[in-house]
């Protein structure tokens, strides 16, 4: 029997070299790559739905009154809000992300036709604390990834996320509908 000695590897080693190497690789990833976006939309939303509901709670002590755009952030505060919430996870630390519609600013929330269709706050390229934009912002956002939305308050507590053109539900479709959702004459 003439055994023949080979330098080399076998298809076994090769093997669990590649599992080892992917196994790290799969393990190192987030540390890489950690402004991956779609994962974090789903808190980005429950932030959105704490301010929403701390607004309407707002409202409801000052006479159907929304806080003042310039200082909502502060207004809103004290109704059982952390700093964090105030954070979209989707944008670099420090920065705020959301922003209050200028034109709700103060609005009396009895006059609106439809709450449900009335935005009051959404992601926004703004970074400041209490940022204050109008809805022409919505169009210039995309934080959550290429088929994910923009999340938007409404005047009635309930978020959602819109999508672009030809989405479940697109943000032009969502802007018709907060015109006619305004304040009453």
């Amino acid at each position: 029997m003439n055994r023949r000695n080979h330098a080399g590897f076998s298809l076994l080693h090769v093997t669990v070299i590649v599992a080892v190497l992917g196994g790290l690789a799969a393990t190192l990833y987030p540390l890489f790559h950690p402004h991956s976006t779609c994962g974090k939309q789903p808190q980005c939303l429950s932030n959105q739905k704490h301010c929403a509901i701390a607004m309407i709670q707002y409202s409801g002590d000052f006479d159907g009154i929304l806080p003042a755009s310039s200082r909502w952030m502060d207004e809103i505060h004290s109704y059982g809000l952390s700093e964090r919430d105030y954070h979209d996870l989707a944008v670099p630390t420090g920065e705020y992300g959301y922003a209050f519609r200028k034109s709700a600013s103060s609005l009396d929330t009895d006059k609106l036709e439809s709450p449900a269709s009335f935005i009051l706050e959404f992601e926004s390229n703004r970074k400041g604390r209490s940022a204050s934009a109008d809805l022409s912002a919505l169009l210039r956002v995309s934080r959550h990834g290429p088929k994910s939305g923009v999340n938007v308050a409404f005047a009635d507590g309930h978020v959602r996320s819109l999508s672009s053109p030809g989405g479940i539900v697109s943000i032009e479709d969502a802007l018709v509908a907060d015109r006619s959702a305004g304040p009453k004459p």
